[in-house]
């Protein structure tokens, strides 16, 4: 009962998190967009029709991509963040028997090198969600 609990915790922080970043880099982008174009056309409609159909293009093929990119390296970090948390878990409750055989450094060891492959894909993820945004911001 204990492990099921746990298990839809993480999953219901997992799913905030991933709701919460792209929720705000949405709203961003969106409020972005409506300004931009509501100035451009208030000064000049006839320009910004044409900067529209040129503009709308190229920043829907950075968002698609950009966002299926960030997803891939969340989506790794994630099940590779899994795996390293199961041999946490395991310790934890196996405790006793983890200082019996002084087992902890091994595990401790284990547990960082499967961290290793986290920390380089969140790195790549918000790398990746950094230049989306920044080749947004210079198409528009």
């Amino acid at each position: 009962m204990l492990q099921i609990a746990h298990r839809l915790t993480a999953d219901t922080q997992t799913i905030q998190l991933g709701v919460s970043e792209k929720c705000g880099l949405f709203l961003q982008s969106i409020s972005y967009f409506i300004a931009a174009f509501t100035t451009g056309f208030t000064l000049n409609a006839q320009l910004t029709g044409i900067l529209f159909i040129a503009v709308i293009p190229p920043i829907a093929v950075i968002v698609i991509y950009g966002t299926t990119t960030v997803s891939k390296y969340a989506q790794r970090a994630q099940n590779d963040s899994a795996k390293a948390a199961s041999i946490v878990e395991g310790a934890i409750g196996a405790v006793q028997v983890v200082q019996a055989f002084g087992a902890l450094d091994r595990l401790a060891e284990q547990h960082l090198k499967l961290m290793g492959p986290v920390v380089s894909n969140g790195i790549r993820k918000s790398v990746c969600g950094a230049l989306m945004l920044g080749a947004v911001y210079f198409v528009a």
